[in-house]
């Protein structure tokens, strides 16, 4: 486990282990720590990168793993950790050089972009997207699906 994964693991498994504990939804201020944490990260690979001779990726990378941070994200707040833990690892087991740093800045800015925008989400949103975007992709199984509250008319 490398560092990045390390600080996901803590951050997030904090956060929730604390919603656990106290029986509520997790809310929007330990996502927006979080987020912060994520990009404070994000800023310092990215940093990291530049120092080791590292260029901008351009815009081919700019929705770089955003499928599966989506559904990493949405796993945790829908409960289903224990179908995305294959998801949330870090792009490379090991970053060696600046391209290498650079690359995993885009991933985690990305995901702190999608953990963002799915936060304040109603759980409803959450629960469609989960089903349409993530259940039978990335590994994640069938039975993970969510029963939804209100089906779509068509």
């Amino acid at each position: 486990m490398n560092v990045l994964s390390a600080i996901r693991f803590v951050v997030l498994g904090a956060i929730f282990a604390m919603a656990q504990l106290i029986s509520v939804p997790v809310s929007a201020s330990s996502w927006n720590e979080t987020i912060r944490e994520v990009k404070k990260k994000a800023a310092e690979y990215g940093d990291r990168g530049r120092a080791l001779g590292g260029l901008p990726l351009g815009s081919a990378y700019g929705t770089f793993r955003m499928d599966e941070h989506q559904c990493v994200i949405l796993g945790y707040m829908l409960d289903k950790k224990h179908v995305i833990t294959q998801l949330d690892v870090p792009t490379k087991p090991e970053l060696v050089t600046g391209d290498d740093y650079i690359l995993e800045a885009t991933s985690l800015h990305n995901w702190a972009f999608k953990a963002d925008y799915l936060k304040a989400k109603p759980t409803e949103f959450k629960i469609k997207l989960w089903n349409r975007e993530c259940v039978g992709r990335f590994g994640i199984p069938a039975d993970a699906r969510i029963e939804e509250a209100h089906k779509d008319a068509f």
